[in-house]
């Protein structure tokens, strides 16, 4: 990963040069034909990788919808974007960054804010490759709830204008001060309309009260080992999933991403 240029002069430079390598109207399209890889093939490929008991709950979960198979998939759509021209400023990605992996943090301060909360997929490249996953999981998102393509297409618009307008934002800043910015809880619940922003709020005032009390689902169980003088506590999370006729007890979830 190369180092950034050293001033704002020679970074605007380098994303004249990047728009001349791939021009921005040209980031939004996609041919089935320019794939490079088998995408049945990256997924199973993956399987090396996994815990053998748990491959069938994963694969089962991704074939319920095309949302689950969107969020399980993201080194199918790493594959297709890695086939396509790309603008060459290549930053640490989330590597999954669709709209179901932001969510709420507890800050070490014990604050609320808002952002990315999944970096398994992490991981240099092109920071346009994050900002698609993001996007297109958008539309995914509105087909599966039956969200009008126009609505969808709107959604996609508004996140696509806010990123850019943080960004430029952050061109003008001190690192430090990128560095300590963030979004609070309030200013997440001031994007809801005022007929639900308490309703999200209590939601989110008893997720916050859980993880006061403990951190942790009913069905964790505690208990403390280690030496006299030496405390210890262990979680231990057990958790069953039904496919098909077959109940699996698992101690952590797969998950699909």
């Amino acid at each position: 990963m190369h180092d950034l240029a050293a001033t704002g002069k020679e970074r605007r430079a380098h994303g004249r040069d990047a728009r001349k390598r791939v021009p921005r109207g040209t980031l939004g399209h996609w041919n089935e034909a320019d794939r490079e890889h088998d995408a049945a093939a990256t997924i199973l490929a993956q399987n090396r990788i996994r815990v053998p008991e748990l491959v069938p709950i994963r694969h089962h979960r991704k074939a319920v919808s095309p949302w689950n198979y969107y969020r399980g998939a993201a080194a199918v759509m790493a594959g297709d974007l890695a086939a396509q021209p790309h603008s060459g400023l290549t930053v640490q990605l989330c590597g999954d960054a669709h709209v179901l992996n932001f969510g709420l943090w507890a800050t070490p301060e014990r604050n609320l804010s808002f952002d990315l909360r999944d970096f398994d997929e992490t991981l240099p490249g092109p920071f346009e490759w994050d900002v698609k996953r993001f996007a297109a999981s958008l539309v995914v998102a509105a087909q599966e709830n039956r969200v009008k393509p126009a609505r969808a297409e709107a959604a996609v618009a508004a996140g696509v204008e806010a990123y850019g307008r943080r960004m430029r934002r952050y061109a003008t800043m001190p690192e430090l001060d990128i560095w300590y910015d963030g979004m609070h809880v309030d200013s997440v619940i001031s994007y809801f309309g005022p007929a639900d922003r308490g309703r999200v709020s209590i939601h989110i005032e008893n997720k916050r009260e859980r993880r006061r009390a403990g951190g942790h689902s009913p069905s964790s169980r505690r208990w403390r080992t280690g030496a006299p003088g030496s405390p210890r506590t262990r979680l231990s999370a057990s958790r069953s999933v039904t496919t098909s006729k077959i109940t699996w007890s698992t101690s952590s979830s797969p998950g699909t991403g």
